[in-house]
C-alpha cells in the first residue's frame, strides 16, 4: 500500500478575492474567546461573499510552493495530503470552499486573533482560539477538524508541519495529541526556522536557519516552505522521517556560508515614521518591502515586522488626511 505523507501548511494573508469589511477580524468586538468565535462564525456563514476552494482562494509565493507540494512524490509512490491551518476557519483541506477573510495569528497584523498582549497571554489566546475553532461544526468544513485526527487516521504516515512560531503556538496542543497518536515519534517533523523552542515538541524542530536561503533561494518569508519543498524532493532517496530529514538538513546547512552581519544604524519609531511619510509623498504606491530594502541599503536598521506595522499606520493616516 502506498505511503502517505501528511503535510500541514498555514493559510496566507493574500487572497484572490477582495475581503469584505465584515470578514476582517478587527471588526469583532472585545469578548471572551468562545463569544468571539461564535460572532466570527456567524459572520462567515451569513456573508454573501463568493466562495472558492482553498487552493484557489489563497495566493502569493508561499502558496504557489504549497500547491507544488501536492505533486511531490517519492520512489515509493506516496501521495502528499495537504491540509491548511487557518486562523479564520480552523483546519481545512485544499478543496474546502472558503469565503475571503482576514484573520491571522500574526501578532503585528490589524486582524490578529490576539493583539497588544504580552507573549504568554498571546500564546494562550492562540491555543484557546484553535481549540474553539476545531469544534466549530457550523462552518461545515468537513473532517478532519484537528491534526490529531489526521494522525489517528494515519498512525504510520509521516506528518510534516510547516509553520511560523505564532501558528505553532496556536496548534501546539493539537500537535502534542497528534504525536501521541503516531506509532513512532520519528514521524513528526516541524519546519520553522524562527522557532527555537516549543514545549513538548522541541525534539521535532528541524535544525536549519536563515543560511538555508543560499540553498533554496527566494525570500526569507517563504524559507520554511522552500526548505520543506526541497525536503520532499529529497524523499525520493530517503524516508520522510524526522531523523532522515534532520540528517539531510544538517548536512546541507553545514555547506552554507555564514550569515552576513550588517553594521546598520538603528532607528526609533519616530524616525521610521518620518522616513515612510517622506517616501510616500514621493510615491504613494510604494509597498513596504522594497521601501524597507531601500532603508537598509542606506545603512539604517529596522526589524521587518515593526517596519510593516509602522508603514500601515502611516499609510492609513496619510490616506485619511488626503480624503
Amino acid at each position: 500500500m502506498p505511503i502517505v505523507i501528511n503535510v500541514i501548511v498555514t493559510c496566507t494573508k493574500r487572497k484572490t478575492l477582495a475581503v469584505p469589511k465584515q470578514l476582517k477580524f478587527r471588526c469583532i468586538r472585545k469578548a471572551p474567546i468562545e463569544t468571539k468565535a461564535d460572532l466570527w462564525c456567524d459572520r462567515l456563514i451569513a456573508s454573501r461573499a463568493e466562495t472558492l476552494p482553498a487552493r484557489q482562494l489563497y495566493s502569493g509565493d508561499h502558496w504557489s510552493i504549497a500547491r507544488s507540494m501536492e505533486n511531490a512524490s517519492t520512489n515509493l509512490g506516496p501521495s502528499v495530503r495537504l491540509r491548511i491551518a487557518s486562523a479564520g476557519y480552523g483546519l481545512v483541506t485544499m478543496d474546502t470552499p472558503l469565503k475571503p477573510y482576514s484573520a491571522t495569528f500574526s501578532s503585528s497584523h490589524p486582524d490578529s486573533i490576539a493583539k497588544k498582549t504580552i507573549s504568554d497571554d498571546r500564546a494562550s489566546i492562540y491555543r484557546h482560539w484553535w481549540e474553539v475553532m476545531s469544534r466549530a461544526d457550523n462552518l461545515q468544513t468537513g473532517k478532519p477538524r484537528t491534526i490529531a485526527e489526521i494522525a489517528a487516521d494515519s498512525p504510520n504516515a509521516p506528518l510534516l508541519v510547516i509553520a511560523s512560531e505564532n501558528y505553532l503556538l496556536a496548534i501546539q496542543h493539537d500537535l502534542q495529541t497528534a504525536l501521541s497518536q503516531l506509532n513512532s515519534s520519528d514521524l513528526l517533523s516541524i519546519f520553522s526556522a524562527g522557532c527555537k523552542s516549543l514545549n513538548g515538541l522541541a525534539d521535532h524542530l528541524l535544525p536549519y536557519d536563515a543560511r538555508m536561503q543560499h540553498a533554496v533561494g527566494g525570500a526569507l518569508r517563504s524559507l520554511n516552505m522552500r526548505v520543506a519543498q526541497m525536503a520532499l524532493a529529497d524523499c525520493r532517496r530517503s524516508l520522510a522521517t524526522f531523523s532522515a530529514l534532520r540528517q539531510m538538513l544538517s548536512r546541507i546547512s553545514r555547506q552554507q556560508p555564514e550569515l552576513r552581519k550588517f553594521e546598520r544604524q538603528p532607528m526609533t519609531d519616530t524616525e521610521v515614521r518620518r522616513y515612510i511619510a517622506r517616501e510616500l509623498k514621493r510615491n504613494s504606491d510604494v509597498c513596504h518591502t522594497p521601501l524597507l530594502r531601500k532603508l537598509r541599503d542606506g545603512g539604517q536598521a529596522c526589524e521587518q515586522k515593526r517596519f510593516a506595522k509602522i508603514f500601515r499606520e502611516v499609510r492609513e493616516r496619510e490616506q485619511l488626511n488626503g480624503s
